[in-house]
C-alpha cells in the first residue's frame, strides 16, 4: 500500500469509566473513517473469544496517532499506566507516533510528569466535561480536523523526501562527471 494514501491509524486509549466520552470522540472520528482517511481502533473492536492483550499490543504497534482520553480513572488505571502509556510514549519518541492527550474530565493531569510535557487538547487543558451543553463538540471537531490534515502532511513529507533524493542524485552525478 502506498504510504501516502494509507489511512491514518488512530488508537484510542481510555478507561472504561469514560466510555461515554470515547463514544462521542469516536463518533466524530468516524466521519473520517467513512471517507477512508483514517481507521479508528479501540478495545471494543476485540471480538468475542479473541485474546485481547495481543490485540491491544498490535493496535498500539500499528497506530500513527494515539488519543489518550484523560481523566482521574485513566490516570489510575493499572493497565493503562503499565501497558499502554509506556509503549505509546516509547513509540512517540522512537517512531514519531503522534500522542494526543484529550482531557475528558477534570483531574490533576498537570501533576503527572510524562503528561504535563505533552500539549493537550482542549486548549489550556480544559476538560470536555466542563463545557456547557453541546459546546464540547467544537474542540472535538477541531481535533478531528487536525487529524484529517495528517495524510496531507504525510504526502508533503514524502514528496519533499523524493525531491531531496532526486537532488542528491543530481549532485552526485554532477560531481562524478567532473
Amino acid at each position: 500500500m502506498d504510504y501516502r494514501h494509507a489511512p491514518v491509524k488512530v488508537f484510542v486509549s481510555y478507561c472504561h469509566k469514560d466510555e461515554m466520552w470515547k463514544k462521542r470522540v469516536v463518533t466524530h472520528l468516524s466521519v473520517l473513517a467513512h471517507q477512508s482517511v483514517l481507521e479508528v481502533w479501540d478495545d471494543r473492536k476485540i471480538g468475542i473469544g479473541q485474546d485481547w492483550l495481543p490485540q491491544v499490543a498490535r493496535a498500539i504497534n500499528d497506530c500513527d496517532v494515539a488519543l489518550m482520553l484523560v481523566s482521574a480513572d485513566f490516570l489510575t488505571s493499572k493497565f493503562v499506566l503499565t501497558k499502554e502509556v509506556p509503549e505509546l510514549l516509547r513509540r512517540r519518541i522512537q517512531q514519531g507516533v503522534l500522542v494526543i492527550p484529550v482531557i475528558v474530565r477534570d483531574c490533576a493531569w498537570r501533576a503527572v510528569s510524562w503528561l504535563a510535557r505533552i500539549q493537550v487538547t482542549p486548549s489550556d487543558g480544559r476538560a470536555l466535561s466542563t463545557f456547557a451543553g453541546q459546546r464540547w463538540i467544537a474542540p472535538v471537531v477541531e481535533l478531528v480536523e487536525e487529524i484529517a490534515r495528517l495524510p496531507q502532511r504525510r504526502m508533503d513529507l514524502t514528496e519533499a523526501e523524493e525531491v531531496a533524493r532526486k537532488y542528491r542524485v543530481r549532485l552526485l552525478t554532477a560531481k562524478t562527471a567532473h
